[in-house]
């Protein structure tokens, strides 16, 4: 070996065993420290692999659960064609439209000309609240039969 002012020996390590050497001669490859990383970057690789399924299990879900209560609750614009020709449809929800035509039937059935039937104007209104309250009754009790 040729004298290169002990870098040779640093790499190696002192001779009389005092130091650890950076490069043992005999075998080169740290195959503790190579395993180690091997098996590191396989567990973050699995790891990775979980999270993105797990975030993709999560978006699915809330895009499930946000869709049904879109459904039920908001307005739904459906669009399809190009941008100049787009034909485009709004569609209430559930809800609304169930409440809408709720109300518009209460509208018109308060909208009712109680002067034609002169003197019994005020027994057929009072009809009229007792029909409208006895149908809410019934349907509140048929809903609770069915949902209890």
């Amino acid at each position: 070996m040729a004298d290169d002012d002990g870098f040779t020996q640093y790499i190696i390590g002192s001779t009389d065993g005092d130091g650890i050497p950076l490069v043992n001669p005999n075998n080169p490859v740290r195959w503790g420290a190579l395993a180690g990383a091997i098996v590191t970057s396989f567990v973050a690789a699995i790891t990775a692999g979980i999270s993105g399924i797990v975030l993709a299990a999560r978006e699915a879900y809330l895009e499930i659960i946000t869709g049904v209560t879109e459904f039920f609750t908001q307005r739904i614009v459906l669009t399809s064609g190009d941008s100049l020709g787009a034909d485009t449809r709004i569609i209430e929800g559930v809800f609304p439209t169930i409440n809408t035509a709720i109300a518009e039937g209460a509208a018109g059935l308060w909208r009712i000309d109680l002067s034609e039937y002169g003197v019994f104007a005020y027994p057929v209104a009072v009809g009229v609240i007792l029909m409208t309250l006895w149908v809410i009754q019934y349907g509140v009790t048929y809903a609770r039969e069915e949902v209890f």
